[in-house]
């Protein structure tokens, strides 16, 4: 039997290079097994790991998702809250400020009935003042027709009591006269001559008269019919108008009560007119033309661009300031 230092049919190169490469054959076969069991293991733990990944994932996912909702509850839950308070606070906010504008209707209805009422006011206090006035110039137009009439009937009883005393005068006058013509054709008759008068009426008696020729008679006196002036003989003649005719109008002094009233009407007129422009101007809808407008309707009633009538502007000017907050509100 051949060994193996010597050559024999079983020691041939080929055959121990066939047995290598067998055993080699063997190795790799093995060492392949042995990967593919091992890639196997790796595979197997692989798809175990990564099932468990999977499971984590989907863990995670599910507690991820219940968190999610959890907290989408609670934002949801939060966010119906947040819109409940605010829902309630918008109610809140909507009721007091329907309760304000009504209170502030309110109080504007009032402030206009108070400024209507106060014009109505004004406006009877100024008919009254105006009838108070009219009155008075009524009874000063009867005081006047009454005193031209009485002294129109002065002026007639006058006249007459002089018409009266110029007739008693020109009697007493022609009763004189016949007397004296009486006594001169006496004397005449008895053929002695005339005797000079002592009044001076007499000729002298160197003048022959006849019986018919009537002695020389003084020019008789013309009656005065002028009458003295009012105010006495030196004092100064009042022009009267005539009957039917009004009397000038006079500037009442302060002190009387015609200007009194006068003054009252004159104030009360003005302040009407006031109301009624700030009536006008409460009106209008922007805030800016109101405020203009009330600025131009004081420097239209200031004292100072009012000289001739200063105490009613001055008054209308405070009334103005007073009523200020009740024009100019928002």
């Amino acid at each position: 039997m051949p060994t193996e230092s010597q050559p024999g049919p079983l020691n041939e190169p080929w055959r121990v290079k066939a047995k290598q490469l067998e055993e080699m054959a063997v190795a790799a076969r093995l060492r392949h097994e042995e990967d593919q069991r091992r890639r196997e293991e790796e595979r197997v733990e692989a798809e175990a790991a990564e099932r468990e990944l999977w499971q984590a994932a989907q863990e995670q996912q599910e507690r991820r998702r219940r968190l999610s909702e959890e907290k989408a509850r609670e934002i949801r839950q939060r966010e119906e809250q947040r819109f409940e308070e605010l829902k309630r606070q918008e109610l809140s906010r909507a009721e007091r400020e329907r309760e304000e504008a009504t209170k502030r209707r309110q109080e504007q209805e009032e402030w206009e009935q108070a400024i209507r009422r106060r014009f109505e006011e004004e406006a009877q206090q100024l008919r009254d003042a105006r009838e108070n006035e009219d009155q008075l110039q009524d009874q000063m137009k009867d005081q006047m027709r009454e005193e031209s009439q009485k002294q129109q009937d002065e002026r007639e009883e006058r006249r007459k009591r002089e018409a009266e005393k110029e007739a008693r005068h020109r009697a007493r006058r022609q009763a004189e006269v016949e007397r004296r013509r009486a006594e001169e054709a006496a004397r005449a008759a008895s053929s002695s001559p005339p005797p000079k008068r002592a009044d001076g009426y007499g000729e002298s008696p160197s003048a022959p008269r006849g019986p018919d020729v009537p002695p020389k008679q003084p020019p008789p006196p013309q009656p005065n019919f002028s009458r003295p002036p009012r105010g006495g003989p030196s004092g100064p003649a009042r022009s009267r108008p005539p009957f039917g005719v009004p009397p000038p109008v006079q500037v009442p002094s302060t002190s009387s009560p015609a200007s009194s009233s006068g003054a009252n009407a004159e104030l009360q007129a003005a302040k009407s007119a006031a109301m009624r422009q700030m009536l006008s101007l409460k009106q209008h809808p922007g805030l800016e033309a109101r405020q203009k407008g009330f600025k131009d309707l004081l420097r239209a009633w200031h004292p100072d661009k009012n000289p001739k009538s200063t105490e009613i502007a001055t008054a209308v000017f405070q009334m103005l300031q007073a009523e200020r907050g009740r024009i100019l509100e928002s």
